[in-house]
């Protein structure tokens, strides 16, 4: 059977190979036979091999700047997808925070923020101090009216009319026609010429950020408000944020 080139070729670089050890075993210097075995090498090479190396010299001897970027590290694009949902959680948790009721968040802070009419307690807390509106005694701390009750003392509605020395804490400003208000715990503050403030009627068309305490829902020809004592406040979105206005159904 004839042999194939591949075959012939194998056989004569396996023979070249024993014959170059052979010599140099012998410590015999032959550069003939060492270059011989060089250009046999060379010409045996499978076309895989010079393919791979052609390629390899072809992108060793680019600059840097243009040499193909083969590969790209797995943990390239797992940290790109993990900053993308990064963000798109940034957006959702802005986007629900522009949501809540900022005002009523920020007004927790306050004393008054956790009375509501109607509530009993046993004493009053220190640095209470007595107010008169008409023939009533009240008591008054920090935007918080009280009145006596068989247990103890309750919670009052804010009088009309009662006259403090210094304003709740958090309260703000809101203008209605001439006239500045100060609103803070579900109250109406007026200044007085001869210094401090009277609790007034809430006045209509103001914008307070938090709802009196004891607020209740109440639905009116399909729109949707809340009362507090005959005062109604309707619930509107600015910038995102949710305020009450003040309204006459």
């Amino acid at each position: 059977m004839k042999q194939s080139n591949l075959e012939k070729q194998s056989q004569s670089l396996k023979w070249s190979a024993l014959g170059l050890t052979a010599l140099l075993a012998l410590g015999i210097d032959c550069p003939r036979a060492v270059a011989a075995w060089s250009s046999i090498r060379a010409n045996n090479r499978s076309p895989s091999e010079v393919r791979g190396g052609e390629r390899r010299s072809e992108v060793q001897g680019r600059p840097a700047e243009n040499r193909p970027n083969v590969t790209r590290p797995a943990e390239i694009e797992r940290g790109r997808e993990r900053e993308a949902g990064r963000r798109v959680e940034i957006e959702h948790h802005e986007r629900e925070r522009r949501r809540l009721d900022i005002g009523r968040e920020r007004a927790s802070a306050y004393f008054w923020s956790g009375y509501r009419p109607g509530l009993i307690i046993s004493s009053l807390p220190p640095g209470s101090v007595p107010i008169e509106v008409g023939p009533n005694p009240y008591y008054y701390y920090q935007g918080v009216y009280y009145e006596n009750s068989p247990s103890g003392y309750v919670v009052a509605t804010p009088p009309v009319g009662a006259a403090v020395g210094s304003l709740p804490p958090g309260a703000e400003a809101v203008a209605a026609g001439p006239n500045v208000y100060y609103y803070a715990g579900g109250s109406f503050y007026l200044p007085q010429p001869q210094g401090g403030f009277t609790v007034a009627p809430p006045p209509l068309g103001v914008t307070v950020n938090e709802l009196p305490p004891g607020a209740v829902p109440i639905t009116i020809n399909g729109v949707l408000y809340y009362e507090a004592e005959g005062a109604y406040f309707l619930p509107v979105m600015e910038e995102g944020t949710t305020v009450y206005t003040t309204v006459q159904p």
